[in-house]
């Protein structure tokens, strides 16, 4: 597990299995063979945020957008509902099963 986020603080966390990276979806490079990337409120843009992933074979994305629709892909989801126990206004949750070698 990656987690991605330019403003990470500076504290130590440890986590089993859970990688951070202090930095922008662009400057980052994940390999896996398959990939389940999850924009919430992020402000990375669709491009950056699967184009971190490499090598993947399957690339599923789920994104929980705020006030940046670059977080989209360019085509519609695959599935979309509104999630209630998301405390916040933007809690439209979207899910594209597969993004992998998909251009707009």
């Amino acid at each position: 597990c990656h987690s991605v986020d330019p403003n990470l603080s500076g504290r130590a966390y440890r986590f089993d299995r859970l990688t951070l990276h202090r930095a922008r979806a662009e400057d980052v490079a994940i390999k896996a063979r398959q990939a389940v990337v999850v924009a919430v409120h992020s402000h990375a843009s669709f491009e950056a945020a699967i184009g971190c992933v490499r090598e993947a074979e399957r690339i599923a994305y789920v994104a929980i957008p705020c006030c940046y629709a670059t977080t989209l892909a360019p085509w519609a989801p695959d599935e979309a509902y509104e999630d209630k126990g998301i405390l916040s206004p933007d809690r439209r949750v979207l899910v594209w099963h597969d993004v992998a070698g998909r251009t707009a």
